[in-house]
């Protein structure tokens, strides 16, 4: 089994620098749904959705991708450069 790669100095993880809570509600704010009908939407119990929603429990990712894709929303992350600039643009080209 390889080790798990080593995150350089000063960078978060993805996992810690995205917030799956906010994310996952605002994915349910979008559909303008409860927790009760989100939840029955994407195949999850209210209670789960609301420990997500709330940060008493952390969703993967992966998790959020799923439910993303139950929901019938993409979720789209923009990555930029410290500082504000975009990362990688190039007016020139």
């Amino acid at each position: 089994m390889a080790a798990p790669s080593k995150q350089p100095a000063g960078v978060p993880s993805l996992t810690t620098a995205l917030d799956t809570a906010d994310m996952l509600k605002a994915m349910r704010d979008v559909l303008g749904l409860s927790q009760d009908n989100f939840a029955a939407k994407v195949g999850m119990k209210r209670q789960q959705i609301s420990a997500y929603e709330n940060r008493h429990h952390s969703a993967s990712l992966t998790t959020l991708a799923e439910i993303a894709v139950k929901a019938g929303v993409r979720i789209e992350v923009t990555i930029h450069a410290p500082g504000g600039a975009d990362a990688g643009t190039d007016a020139g080209s």
